[in-house]
């Protein structure tokens, strides 16, 4: 994939710590030119094999298209209006048992 010819930390006189190394800018250039290179193949090869994956499956091949959203208006459903948050709080409030018969007779 990549290598870094340097090294970005050295031994001190001492031994047993390592002193930080600034590597030079060509060798940075060099480094995340790698990089890029290692990215964009990695890249073509998880395509590739989500492609294979799509056509074994038989999922089609295309982009996702995201719906179209109303206008917040619109999205508003009775049950947030203003008028039934007396009723939704008062159905929470009631007892387990009774809540379920209501939405079996409900459902």
């Amino acid at each position: 994939m990549f290598k870094l010819a340097g090294s970005f930390h050295v031994p001190k006189n001492s031994g047993t710590r390592l002193t930080a190394v600034a590597p030079s800018e060509n060798d940075m250039k060099e480094f995340l030119q790698q990089l890029d290179e290692t990215d964009a193949v990695l890249g073509q090869m998880a395509q590739k094999r989500c492609r294979e994956y799509h056509l074994l499956s038989g999922i089609p091949v295309e982009t996702y298209k995201f719906p179209t959203y109303k206008s917040a208006e619109e999205q508003k459903v009775w049950v947030h209006h203003w008028w039934v948050r007396p009723l939704r709080f008062f159905y929470r409030h009631l007892p387990r048992g009774i809540r379920s018969r209501i939405k079996r007779v409900a459902t």
